[in-house]
């Protein structure tokens, strides 16, 4: 069997550049995994699509050597052919990038479905990714996703991997009758103890908000300023970076000698206005104002444009830019402008994929290989990087003689990011920047941005707990109403009397499991106290529960319910095909 991936539900869209999916299509690398052969086996995996609880929705059957976009796409048709049209779906999938990019690209997916969609990334996999795109699809960076973090696959591989041997000669029948036993089996579990996930999940979900929120108030950082920075930081860093061109020279100095045709036509109108109001040849004096007013900010901007494109050229003291146009030096010092840009950007990325690694000490053995892995995926960026210093540096000694050569940078510690490093200084590009922006030089700032964002996903958790704490009691409750109904026409039929009595005796019992657990969580609306059974079939259901419950610590093994003076086993399994989205018959 083969790896697969898990998905999840939210609520608040994300929106994706889409020059950050294509870099990151073109920078992704799959994990390097021997694939099934189609010569020996018919069906080489599955593919799940899970709920956020770990249940499984539907399986597909694998039929290629290797992962194909076609089975996620019918999971995902499935999936919607069960929901209502107006529902938002949140998707989590190692390379959600790449899919929602193929969606757009290609129309993989009706714009009725794909509107309806958010993708995102799970967390263990997200670390392999760009920066910039973790940026977007990082389910700890997505409104919406709380704490999700989609590995729910994962975990079910883990609980499926002991049946691949005997899979793999098994026959096809067989092989669903198994694994549908199987994942049958485990949603069963998966329900017996929902009451415990969401009590784990809750507590779990106030230490973090209560710890970040500690946090925050420690750090002398003005929250109304955090949100802003964090969108200017995504804003930022997400936008395309500068290339090298052949004609990049000709190009600015067309768009700076446009500029200035703008400029002086600008200054003809605002004379030519302030001369008529001086003469007093006006209807209406206000609107003429509010005219002369917007014709002096347009003014403002557009001169403000220019000066900034002028200093990045550095050519504030020359008047004859048509002489500069086949400047040779110009074209090198653009270049080395925009390598340089490049690679200063690549290591901001790789010390803030790397930042939350070097700050931990103590780390549990999941956290641990979580760090392996990130640190793993980062290193694969190294060789891009020390690619870009080399050619910074070759076009330095291109420089002219008689010219103010750019520095070249030494590539002994570059990934080290010293003050006092070379790359810093922009000896003869004549840069005139601005101050550095806040979410980058303040590291107090920095901080507290990755505290709020800590926060605002617990936050979203919490209001998603309550509410399925809500909906689980809602559940209970219109699940006993409609077993009395059935109970109640069915009285003279013992057999089926006899299958709503062990229906209840379950549902009796799940409410004892459940109700206990998620006492301590809110109600998101009101609901009343009862869960649908009344106190003597709950009694009875936890007399049941102690009685197996003490043959378990005494060794002695179940042997099914006690109904009615009888034991009989579980209940029977459902159709097995009903759990495949794509039955093969092969």
């Amino acid at each position: 069997m083969k790896r697969s991936h898990g998905w999840k539900l939210t609520y608040l869209p994300v929106e994706a550049p889409y020059l950050v999916m294509e870099q990151n299509a073109r920078s992704q690398k799959a994990t390097k995994t021997e694939k099934a052969s189609t010569r020996f086996f018919t069906n080489t995996g599955i593919m799940a699509l899970l709920c956020r609880h770990d249940c499984v929705l539907w399986l597909v059957n694998m039929t290629s050597a290797g992962e194909k976009q076609y089975y996620v796409l019918a999971l995902i048709k499935k999936l919607f052919e069960h929901l209502l049209p107006t529902m938002t779906v949140g998707i989590l999938y190692d390379i959600a990038c790449q899919l929602e990019r193929s969606c757009l690209k290609y129309q993989l997916l009706e714009q009725g479905i794909l509107s309806h969609i958010i993708f995102s990334i799970s967390v263990f996999h997200v670390y392999g990714h760009q920066w910039p795109c973790q940026l977007i699809y990082h389910p700890r960076k997505c409104e919406g996703f709380g704490l999700s973090d989609g590995e729910g696959c994962q975990r079910l591989w883990s609980a499926l991997k002991m049946l691949i041997p005997p899979l793999r000669v098994s026959g096809y029948h067989q092989r669903l009758f198994v694994l549908n036993a199987q994942v049958q089996h485990l949603d069963g579990k998966n329900l017996d103890t929902f009451g415990e996930w969401l009590s784990r999940r809750w507590t779990r979900c106030q230490t973090k908000k209560s710890s970040a929120e500690h946090a925050l108030r420690q750090l002398s950082v003005d929250e109304a300023n955090i949100r802003p920075e964090w969108r200017a930081q995504v804003k930022h860093q997400t936008k395309p970076l500068s290339r090298r061109s052949k004609t990049n020279n000709d190009e600015q100095i067309s768009k700076i000698l446009t500029l200035e045709r703008t400029l002086s036509n600008l200054d003809d109108s605002v004379r030519a206005l302030e001369m008529q109001l001086c003469a007093g040849n006006t209807l209406n004096n206000v609107d003429f104002n509010l005219r002369l007013a917007d014709e002096h900010t347009h003014w403002s901007k557009v001169a403000d444009t220019l000066r900034r494109w002028k200093a990045s050229l550095g050519i504030r003291q020359l008047n004859d830019l048509q002489q500069l146009r086949r400047s040779i030096f110009l074209q090198i010092r653009l270049d080395a402008q925009a390598v340089k840009a490049r690679l200063c950007e690549h290591l901001r990325q790789r010390k803030f994929e790397i930042e939350r690694f070097e700050r931990s000490y103590r780390q549990t053995v999941n956290e641990h290989k979580l760090h392996v892995h990130a640190e793993a995926s980062i290193q694969r960026h190294n060789p891009t990087i020390r690619k870009l210093v080399t050619t910074y540096n070759n076009l330095c000694g291109e420089a002219p003689a008689g010219v103010i050569a750019p520095h070249s940078i030494s590539p002994t510690g570059i990934f080290q990011l010293d003050v006092d490093d070379d790359i810093w200084q922009d000896v003869g590009l004549d840069s005139n920047d601005m101050a550095p922006p806040t979410w980058l030089a303040d590291e107090n700032m920095r901080t507290a941005i990755k505290f709020q964002l800590k926060v605002d996903r617990c936050n979203e958790e919490m209001a998603r707990i309550m509410r399925e704490r809500c909906v689980l009691q809602e559940w209970m409750m219109a699940e006993w109403d409609a077993l009395q109904e059935a109970h109640t026409r069915a009285e003279e039929n013992e057999d089926l009397c006899f299958h709503f009595d062990l229906r209840a005796r379950l549902l009796s019992g799940l409410v004892v499991h459940w109700q206990s657990r998620v006492r301590p969580i809110p109600c998101a609306w009101p609901l009343p106290d009862s869960w649908g059974p009344t106190p003597n079939d709950l009694a009875e259901a936890a007399n049941i529960q102690y009685l197996e419950s003490a043959n378990i610590s005494w060794g002695i093994p179940d042997m099914g319910y006690l109904i009615m003076g009888k034991r009989v086993p579980g209940q029977p399994s459902d159709h097995i095909n009903q759990r495949w989205a794509i039955p093969h018959h092969g």
